[in-house]
């Protein structure tokens, strides 16, 4: 199993599925998870793929703001400066929240967490320090004291990849 946390519409999550991956998708952008349900509704209706829509925050079950870019969807973020950077255009949307402890207590400890959501990896990094590590991590590093928080949850062995 896998947590595909901030999974937009759905292309790492494709991948995995492919693979055989029971995929958890946490996405809190309300059109992308539309696409999502359109484009994975076989998988959604074999329970191969749940899709939480949601946004990874500090706490559960609350309603926080979230910034869906209107120039690149991939830039939507809870943080405002993050979701209209460049001064671009954004829409504002109210979503729940989660925490990756209650992802951890609904599905279990994943093998694999891919996170990607623009501004908030740190935030999920700093909650793994209260669980079990999945088997690989990968994240958006923005900070390289980011691959120390990594080594302190017990990795040992990096990839780094410009993009």
């Amino acid at each position: 199993m896998m947590f595909d946390i901030g999974a937009h519409i759905g292309q790492s999550a494709s991948y995995f599925l492919g693979h055989g991956f029971k995929v958890v998708a946490v996405e809190a952008n309300p059109e992308a998870c539309k696409r999502i349900r359109e484009s994975f509704c076989a998988f959604l209706d074999s329970g191969q793929l749940v899709l939480e829509e949601k946004a990874v925050w500090r706490e559960h079950g609350r309603k926080i703001d979230f910034y869906v870019n209107e120039e690149d969807s991939e830039w939507s973020s809870v943080f405002q400066a993050v979701g209209g950077r460049f001064d671009t255009e954004c829409r504002v949307f109210s979503v729940e929240t989660c925490t990756m402890f209650s992802l951890y207590e609904t599905y279990g400890c994943p093998q694999y967490i891919k996170v990607d959501i623009e501004g908030g990896d740190e935030m999920c990094l700093q909650q793994l320090k209260d669980l079990r590590p999945p088997e690989i991590l990968s994240f958006e590093c923005n900070s390289l004291s980011w691959v120390g928080m990594a080594q302190e949850l017990g990795y040992d062995a990096f990839k780094l990849v410009p993009q």
